[in-house]
């Protein structure tokens, strides 16, 4: 197994309001991409820790999410195929994640 993709991106926004633009990022990827996702599973193990399967375009992922003050820490476990992607899917990813919580 590859060393998991981990990304901290600051916010200055509440628990509950980065809970809430977390599950509205989800139930827009479910919305937006049918035909490409074949499976999105997600867990809140507890407040603050979030679990998350998915699988698209025959590439399965999982990964945590966890809430701490001021900073959201994103670990993904890519197989092989997506972590040969690197740094470009790590920026992609960032970026994403800035605009959701600024």
């Amino acid at each position: 197994m590859h060393k998991p993709l981990t990304l901290t991106i600051p916010h200055k926004l509440s628990e509950a309001e980065v809970k809430s633009r977390i599950e509205g990022a989800l139930a827009d990827v479910r919305r937006r991409y049918p035909a490409q996702l074949t499976a999105l599973h997600t867990q809140w193990a507890s407040e603050t820790h979030l679990d998350f399967s998915l699988s698209a375009l025959s590439q399965s992922v999982n990964g945590r999410i966890d809430l701490l003050p001021q900073v959201l820490r994103l670990e993904i476990d890519l197989p092989w195929a997506l972590s040969l992607l690197g740094s470009g899917l790590s920026s992609r990813i960032r970026k994403e994640a800035k605009r959701l919580l600024t």
